[in-house]
């Protein structure tokens, strides 16, 4: 008889139907309709998920009012907002009927339990019925208080039912040592800014060393304009430019991902750019929202999937092209007459003693009596890295340190205290002050002994390169058969201590040592950063909505800012512990180690984040579109599939990389790596009239580049890339955010490189090749994406057991397929590229204009040149910051004469300083002013 009477319901709503309201066409009877979904619900539960289709069939737009007291079925066709009359004004989420789906009923307060005993708090600022809400709670009282019966690990319950965290002591008392600590800084920085200036010369000094260390135009020796195009200039040479060429294609490829998911979403469906940034809330909203995200995501992934087809050919297209590109740029470059055009690097030869007289004269003659060209010289690579600290001494010796007593207006105990420690402390810095003994430098050549490699300097490009076609086959030097071929490195990328003769298996247990180092500071970082805030997440009460706060999306930030410099600094220091010969293979090292390491920093975060979210959904009640608790999935990929993952997940895909990881590490690096360090170091300068000019030097010289910018923005690609496995909502905005990030990192390197860092030489493709290989990784996740979103939608249909061994071998399979391509295809699309002008400078032209030579920048062959050849004017080394130093001897290979360099000077910013502020410029009438 109710069946009978329900169709008789459902047929006078279908007759009283008609009028409309604002908010939806709804007719005047389709509460009866309500009704009689109930009606149906109740006698027949499986019709349940009939009803509300039945429904959305009828009303076209959102269902906005609910009766009273009338279950209801939930799905995409009721609005999220919608509120219950004002006498049973409370969403209670109906579990007396245990049935699988959401269903809801509109209450009255004192009807909470009864609809759901687990809910039995009637919330009248979010019109829901929900648990009690006691952060830490485990077992909640179901007597309709917010108060609880047991609390969770680390907490301890209260006499009035709430809990609080156990040994809360030890925060604050953690909070008060960082507050003293902090306190102690700011009063030394204080301190610092008030002593009376004392060193204005030594600061002058080395202000004016370190703009003679920055890039100069080596026509006029004056800097780069700010105006310089970094993408076709070679500043630092053609490592340098093809750096800036990668960020700016990242900059237009993530512009054209993000404009054209715009474009899409404006042409198919703007729900696109809703889908998934819907906030969740009360048990009401969350199943509207579930029953809304799948349908609206099922419906648009026809869209969803062409268009991350189209950005995978694009992007593997498009990375292929870039790495063609990057070699043509590179080619172009390579026909510039720099330093590594003239010379020829020889492997092969005996060791021998750095006092013996005749080595370099001896190769230089075999060398030209065979070829018929004219060599200018040798510079042989000499194992002396367990002396570097002697040689270094012997080089940089500093006779006219300072040594006055300038009289301390202060006498209070804490001044001397603080003075006698930074003494100490720069004494360290400075090194000895003692002077060399007498045959101290002949004693130490005594025992260094040359390595196999010297490098054979050419007057003119051909010359060198008809030596080469003559000598293709090697020659005989006292014994020993030697190869010879062209320079790849220019003078300044090479690292000359590190010629150690050690062989690659040396080599590579440095760096597995430094890999165990690398997973120690991973592992200490998550035990000591990430998992107190897990903790504090998972311990959160959610009940009615609530979400954690603006406090835990900034601890959120500053954990993940220091995981990345953390793993910054220790991948630094593994990659100069290994030794490698060369800057740039240095800093490919460097490079592939931070992006393995930050790679494995994410995927920590992203596997605890999706435990977190997991854990947070249970807590909430959140089902799948078909009504089954989370809980009940057995296999990770559903679980992963389910709307409300989905979405949390993109979520926090999206707030951990902006600006956590696109932005925040880099916008305190002008301010701090940069303006603070110079900050320190002129305070302590001008207070320390002591001071020598090594320890100057070194307080206020600048950081040397890093090629770290390709691992991060590798890693930032990455994460823009994963945002396709989630909802579309985030996917304009995180691409948008990595274009504006990336476009601030360019102008940031810009910056850095023509006004502040000290001038380096990258002559090589060796760290853009190895980024284009990391960029295979990262192509194939939109191809392992495109299988795990097209399972079901792209005439397969695999398990979830085998759904992921499908995307891994997408992924793998992208993998091989373009190194192959980018290791056999790509170098046929690359021909020699023609020289603008023909090959008519010399050796001595060039060396005229740049004063780190083959010569000037090995250390052995300055040192021999002073005390085993003995020559007039010995061959001056190069120290970046004193090139107004170095001599000219035509007679040995140096040529360099320096010219009037404009550099910052702070002779007259007395006043300034008097009134405790620092202000940099170039004069343009400043003679030079440098350490002699």
């Amino acid at each position: 008889m109710k069946l009978d009477a329900t169709h008789l319901t459902l047929f006078a709503w279908f007759v009283v139907g008609g009028e409309t309201s604002s908010t939806c066409r709804q007719p005047p009877g389709h509460v009866l309709m309500q009704v009689a979904v109930s009606n149906l619900t109740r006698v027949e539960p499986d019709l349940a998920s009939k009803g509300p289709r039945l429904q959305g069939s009828v009303c076209d737009q959102l269902i906005a009012s609910l009766p009273c007291n009338q279950s209801l079925v939930l799905n995409e066709s009721f609005d999220m907002n919608a509120r219950c009359p004002g006498h049973c004004p409370y969403h209670a989420m109906d579990q007396r009927h245990g049935m699988s789906f959401c269903t809801a009923s509109c209450v009255a307060a004192s009807q909470c339990a009864r609809y759901n005993p687990d809910a039995p708090v009637a919330d009248q600022e979010a019109g829901t019925c929900r648990g009690a809400l006691v952060d830490g709670c485990y077992r909640p009282k179901l007597d309709g208080t917010d108060s609880c019966l047991q609390c969770a690990a680390w907490y301890e319950q209260t006499p009035s039912g709430q809990c609080q965290v156990q040994y809360l002591w030890v925060a604050y008392l953690v909070a008060a040592i960082s507050g003293c600590a902090l306190l102690l800084i700011l009063g030394y920085l204080v301190h610092l800014h008030c002593r009376p200036i004392t060193n204005l010369q030594g600061l002058n000094e080395g202000l004016g060393a370190r703009s003679q260390q920055k890039y100069r135009d080596p026509t006029d020796r004056q800097l780069w304009p700010w105006m310089t195009n970094l993408c076709r200039t070679e500043v630092g040479g053609p490592g340098l430019m093809l750096h800036f060429n990668f960020l700016a294609a990242v900059v237009v490829w993530a512009l054209a991902v993000g404009l054209g998911w715009v474009v899409l979403a404006y042409l198919v469906d703007t729900e696109l750019l809703e889908l998934g940034r819907r906030p969740y809330g009360t048990a009401y909203r969350n199943c509207v929202l579930v029953a809304f995200g799948h349908s609206t995501q099922q419906r648009l992934m026809w869209a969803k999937l062409l268009y991350l087809a189209m950005v995978y050919l694009a992007t593997f297209l498009g990375s292929l092209a870039h790495g063609l590109r990057q070699r043509r740029l590179f080619r172009q470059s390579n026909v510039q007459d720099t330093m590594k055009a003239f010379s020829a690097l020889v492997k092969g030869l005996p060791s021998i003693p750095a006092s013996e007289v005749h080595v370099e004269s001896d190769l230089a003659h075999v060398v030209s009596s065979l070829t018929g060209q004219v060599v200018i010289g040798v510079s042989v690579c000499w194992n002396f890295g367990h002396v570097k600290a002697e040689v270094d001494q012997l080089l940089q010796h500093d006779t006219s340190a300072s040594t006055s007593d300038v009289p301390d207006v202060h006498s209070g105990w804490l001044h001397r205290t603080v003075m006698q420690v930074e003494k100490a402390l720069l004494r360290r810095l400075e090194g000895s002050q003692e002077e060399p003994q007498e045959g101290a430098a002949l004693e130490l050549l005594r025992g260094v002994r040359s390595s196999s490699e010297a490098y054979v300097v050419f007057e003119t490009r051909a010359g060198r390169d008809r030596a080469l076609s003559t000598l293709s086959q090697g020659f005989s030097f006292r014994g020993h058969h030697v190869s010879m071929a062209a320079a790849r490195h220019e003078p300044r990328s090479i690292h000359w201590q590190n010629y150690d003769g050690s062989c690659q298996s040396v080599k590579w247990w440095k760096l597995l040592k430094g890999c165990c180092c690398i997973l120690a500071g991973l592992v200490t970082w998550a035990c000591v950063f990430y998992l107190p805030y897990a903790w504090s997440i998972l311990t959160f009460n959610y009940e009615g909505g609530r979400q954690p706060g603006i406090l835990y999306s900034l601890c959120f930030s500053i954990i993940v800012v220091i995981g990345n410099v953390s793993m910054y600094q220790i991948c630094a220091t593994v990659a100069d512990h290994v030794g490698f010969k060369y800057k740039e293979t240095r800093e490919a090292c460097y490079m592939i180690l931070y992006f393995i390491s930050v790679s494995l920093n994410v995927l920590l975060d992203l596997a605890m984040t999706y435990y977190m979210s997991f854990a947070i959904m249970v807590h909430l009640g959140f089902r799948t579109h078909e009504g089954v608790p989370l809980t009940k999935l057995p296999y990770f990929v559903q679980r992963f599939e389910a709307y409300a993952i989905q979405r949390a997940m993109g979520q926090n895909l999206y707030e951990y990389a902006f600006p956590s990881t696109f932005l925040l590490p880099f916008l305190g690096e002008p301010a701090v790596a940069v303006g603070g360090l110079l900050r320190l170091g002129m305070l302590l300068v001008r207070s320390h009239p002591e001071m020598g000019c090594r320890a100057t030097m070194s307080l206020l010289a600048a950081q040397d580049f890093e090629f770290g910018r390709y691992a991060d923005t590798l890693l930032n690609v990455a994460l823009a890339v994963g945002m396709f496995f989630f909802p579309g909502g985030y996917t304009h905005w995180i691409f948008f955010m990595l274009a504006i990030s990336q476009a601030y990192i360019y102008a940031l390197d810009h910056w850095r490189v023509l006004r502040v860092v000290p001038a380096s030489t990258f002559a090589s493709m060796q760290i853009d090749w190895w980024c284009q290989v990391l960029l295979a990784p990262c192509c194939g996740l939109l191809a392992a994406c495109l299988i795990f979103k097209g399972n079901c939608h792209l005439g397969f249909c695999l398990s979830h057991q085998h759904l992921l061994l499908a995307c891994l071998a997408a992924w793998l399979l992208h993998i091989v397929l373009h190194l192959l391509l980018l290791i056999f295809v790509v170098p046929l699309g690359d021909s020699e590229a023609k020289s603008l002008a023909p090959h008519l400078r010399q050796y001595q032209q060039v060396a005229a204009m740049e004063p780190c030579s083959w010569f000037s920048a090995n250390p052995i062959h300055c040192l021999r040149s002073k005390h085993v050849h003995r020559h007039g004017v010995p061959c001056s080394f190069f120290t970046p910051g004193q090139e107004s130093t170095m001599e000219v001897n035509e007679s040995i290979g140096c040529y360099f004469s320096s010219k009037n360099i404009k550099v910052q000077d702070a002779s007259n910013l007395k006043s300034d300083f008097r009134m405790n502020k620092v202000v940099l410029h170039l004069d343009p009438d400043e003679e030079n002013v440098i350490c002699p």
